[in-house]
């Protein structure tokens, strides 16, 4: 059964962000934002602690951009939504100790939308509508699509933004860097899911953005079309395992998928190999009615450079004998 594979380029989605930015302090108050990325409009939890002063006892008082919202005695969180992306929220905590020791710490809270794309570089036929599987030991572009803005509603140019990659856990330094929105992977002898992720950064380090992705490879594959004289080859209905020889003669197309770089054509009729039709992509048959039976029809591919591409299809063509 043919199988189609929908990429609209963007398989896959995942903005998480947020940049909380908490001057360097040499007091012993320690804030912690629970969770530290979070998406625009989610609930984000802010707690204060310390190793020298008891909060406990201890007056607080949060306000956001500039508004009293809680204050009292041991009062160390503060659950709040995290803006809409492009927006800034400045929170500030004012601590006065049983001691009468007063603290302040400030911390900035501006989202931003990130999001990964990716293709894969391989063969599909003209006016396929889907998007090309990763094959194995294929190449794959991967895309980061940031939706930074200043505080001022101004989108800021991609091309502007720091861009850090990771394979797993390690970071692909040369493909890091300013303005690098995109990487080539290729995948490995041993095929494996890949996670690719990827932190973006302003110049001023006042926005971030993480997303991440996990890419499948697949074994590439065959399949066989007609190829009707009138109309060209029909796409939109793959031979089944078994066709009947219905016509005097009657053509069909191999397509493969998938494939970077594809090599010999390797044919085989009831499991004899046909050097001769090596260079071929089309095989015809012909029926002469003089007797009745089926052939089986078998195709391998193999990759020129990466030995994991191969794929190998076969079908029956059955036919009767005429009669007059």
């Amino acid at each position: 059964m043919q199988r189609f594979y929908i990429v609209l380029f963007v398989l896959l989605f995942l903005p998480l962000s947020v940049f909380a930015q908490v001057p360097n302090s040499i007091d012993s108050v320690e804030l912690k934002i629970n969770p530290e990325k979070p998406n625009p409009g989610q609930s984000v939890e802010l707690k204060v602690e310390s190793y020298l002063d008891d909060f406990n006892t201890a007056t607080i008082t949060w306000l956001v951009d500039g508004k009293t919202i809680d204050s009292g005695v041991g009062n160390t969180t503060l659950t709040l939504t995290a803006p809409p992306n492009g927006k800034r929220t400045t929170v500030t905590i004012l601590i006065r100790t049983q001691g009468g020791k007063n603290l302040k710490k400030i911390v900035l809270i501006q989202p931003a939308d990130v999001s990964i794309g990716f293709e894969s570089i391989g063969y599909t036929p003209p006016a396929y509508k889907g998007g090309t599987v990763p094959a194995y030991q294929s190449a794959v572009r991967f895309v980061a699509f940031p939706e930074f803005y200043t505080t001022a509603g101004v989108k800021i140019d991609p091309d502007t933004l720091i861009y850090t990659w990771k394979r797993g856990s390690t970071v692909l330094g040369n493909e890091s860097g300013y303005g690098k929105q995109s990487i080539v992977i290729r995948g490995g002898v041993i095929p494996e899911p890949t996670l690719i992720s990827v932190s973006v950064q302003s110049k001023d380090g006042n926005t971030t953005g993480t997303a991440s992705v996990r890419t499948d490879f697949y074994a590439p594959e065959i399949q066989f079309y007609k190829e009707d004289p009138l109309y060209g080859v029909l796409y939109n209905r793959a031979f089944r395992n078994q066709e009947p020889l219905t016509n005097n003669e009657f053509k069909i197309m191999s397509v493969p998928y998938y494939f970077e770089k594809m090599g010999t054509f390797i044919w085989t009729i009831n499991n004899v190999e046909r050097p001769d039709l090596s260079t071929q992509k089309r095989i015809v048959f012909r029926n002469n009615g003089t007797v009745e039976g089926r052939s089986l029809i078998g195709l391998e591919i193999r990759g020129t450079e990466n030995i994991l591409q191969s794929a190998r299809k076969d079908f029956v063509v059955y036919f009767n004998k005429k009669t007059e």
